[in-house]
């Protein structure tokens, strides 16, 4: 609706609003409005390769994947 010129101003998680060519992301909102998303990974019980998901999940720790995060607008945790 911004880029469309049908509002002024939208709230809008951060790589949402970094994929819509158009839009400038102003920054966060303040204080409590300002509500952060923990994403998490784990194995279910009746996984089928263990060994890949487990693979993964590690990959998903590297600093490779967490440059890809900071590009598409995430924010990994430091360690």
């Amino acid at each position: 609706m911004v880029v469309d010129g049908e509002a002024d101003l939208a709230v809008q998680q951060e790589p949402e609003v970094m994929a819509v060519t158009g839009v400038d992301l102003m920054g966060a909102p303040p204080g409590p409005f300002n509500n952060i998303t923990t994403y998490t990974a784990g194995l279910g019980t009746e996984v089928k390769d263990p060994g890949a998901a487990k693979a993964l999940i590690a990959f998903l720790q590297t600093p490779e994947a967490g440059a890809v995060y900071v590009k598409r607008g995430l924010k990994p945790e430091k360690k």
